[in-house]
């Protein structure tokens, strides 16, 4: 998520079960290292390495094959780390190196018999990162959401595969009340302008009213925010057919349904 609320999208999930219990720590050559542990258990932490290019299928558990207990992470090189670790039936944590190209725990770094080494930080200067251009509008009262294809919901659309119910309206859901049914058009894509700031969920429906899929997680737009996806649940790797979708040529349904009209840059809502 940008730091304005903008573009929120899954980014990584673990192992069903999983939590990340540290900081998620960043190397010179874009990977992503943070301790996981199963089961709420920190006895089964390990240390996990992710590609920020492709972080949700580039997962690699670095201990599995080691036993004890991993609180932290700091990396130093492209190969050589900081990781706050207890050897087994020990919760006394102290600071080792660690190579992640052997992935063995090295050459003790400190150690203190009356405290645990819980996170090393390098002291150093910081470099400010730059400051991302913001599309957020506080006069705007809406954002905007295109779906290519309802349809899509794998690698490939509904259409293609034999027994699968095809999907023609889509439900915008609130917390505790519906937003308004919309049909889609016959390419499967919808187009919406949404209250801005305020959370709902999509289902699908057939013709009659039936949920084919959803809802899903929940969504929000931030004021003159624009986004787009590709389908419903298809793969986030998919990358999006080149053509208009039918959707985006003509005006887009207001949600809720209520409202038939909008005055942007002023309080009021019709």
């Amino acid at each position: 998520m940008r730091p304005d609320g903008t573009k929120a999208d899954l980014f990584y999930r673990g192992v069903p079960g999983t939590r990340i219990i540290s900081r998620v720590r960043q190397t010179d050559d874009g990977k992503l290292m943070f301790i996981e542990t199963a089961g709420g258990n920190n006895s089964e932490a390990d240390l996990v390495s992710i590609t920020y290019n492709r972080p949700l299928f580039s997962r690699i558990d670095l201990t599995s094959d080691i036993t004890g207990n991993f609180n932290s992470v700091l990396p130093l090189q492209s190969e050589i780390i900081l990781v706050s670790y207890s050897k087994p039936g020990n919760d006394h944590y102290a600071l080792y190196e660690f190579n992640t190209e052997e992935r063995s725990p090295g050459r003790l770094v400190y150690e203190d018999q009356d405290y645990s080494i819980a996170e090393a930080v390098m002291a150093s200067q910081y470099e400010r990162p730059k400051k991302l251009p913001s599309e957020v509008d506080r006069g705007v009262k809406t954002g905007l959401l295109m779906c290519q294809d309802i349809n899509f919901t794998g690698y490939q659309p509904a259409g293609e595969r034999s027994g699968t119910p095809v999907a023609s309206m889509v439900e915008v859901m609130g917390i505790d009340s519906t937003y308004g049914v919309v049909p889609v058009e016959k390419d499967g894509s919808f187009y919406l302008k949404i209250i801005a700031d305020t959370p709902f969920q999509i289902r699908t429906l057939d013709e009659k009213g039936n949920v084919i899929s959803g809802p899903c997680h929940w969504l929000w737009l931030r004021p003159n925010e624009r986004r787009g996806c590709v389908g419903c649940h298809e793969d986030p790797e998919t990358v999006p057919h080149n053509r208009i979708p039918d959707a985006v040529k003509k005006d887009p349904y207001i949600i809720p349904v209520h409202l038939t009209r909008i005055r942007e840059k002023t309080v009021e809502l019709e």
